[in-house]
């Protein structure tokens, strides 16, 4: 129980620095809420099921991934390896720490236009 926090807060930043990059690439509010949602629903998807390589591999690059398989192992596994937990758990938390430096760029290009 004392992991899942931890979990939560790197899932949390993972996915919220991969929102403000979406939006930070985007001009207008409407297009940052059009293109979140187009780009979120397949990803989760993939995410879930990753039977391809290609489903596999894009799924690892994206927050939703990574974060599923965290909390599938806190939730379904009755005896967790906390080694591969922590190692996924750092997989967020570097996805978020390049998510946040994107947008980060991002907006400071836009903002200097």
């Amino acid at each position: 129980w004392r992991l899942w926090p931890v979990a939560l807060r790197g899932a949390g930043l993972a996915c919220a620095a991969f929102g403000v990059l979406v939006g930070a690439l985007a001009r207008e509010t409407r297009t940052a809420l059009l293109a979140a949602l187009m780009l979120a629903l397949p990803l989760i998807f993939m995410g879930l099921f990753t039977q391809s390589e290609m489903a596999s591999t894009l799924s690892e690059a994206t927050p939703f991934g990574p974060a599923f398989r965290v909390f599938q192992t806190l939730i379904v596994e009755p005896t967790v390896d906390t080694g591969r937990l922590w190692a996924r758990i750092g997989q967020l938390m570097l996805l978020a720490t390049v998510f946040g430096v994107a947008a980060s760029v991002a907006l400071r290009r836009r903002s200097g236009e």
